[in-house]
């Protein structure tokens, strides 16, 4: 399965768990990806793939019924960065799930 098609489910299974009905709820997703550093190509792609899919989503194309917000965020390719991220992602910006 393709980072898309991964991604959609993922989404997808988020929406059946929030109960939400006709994008009266929103699932939002933190994702973390190196953009700059040694793995910044990789993040690049990865970014790519996660626009694609919500792009799909929100187009009512997958027959989500709620709207997906996506915070993307650099790692620069540092660990102790990664984890400082998430840890805003969560506690500051409250999303409901994190990829990356």
């Amino acid at each position: 399965m393709n980072s898309v098609a991964q991604f959609a489910v993922a989404a997808v299974f988020a929406g059946a768990i929030t109960g939400s009905v006709g994008f009266a709820e929103t699932v939002k997703v933190g994702c973390l990806f190196p953009l700059t550093g040694p793995g910044g190509q990789y993040g690049r792609d990865s970014v790519i793939a996660v626009q694609m899919a919500q792009d799909q989503l929100n187009a009512g194309e997958q027959g989500a019924e709620f709207d997906l917000q996506i915070q993307i965020e650099d790692t620069r390719s540092k660990v102790l960065r990664s984890a400082q991220i998430a840890r805003q992602l969560v506690e500051q910006s409250e999303v409901d799930f994190l990829c990356g």
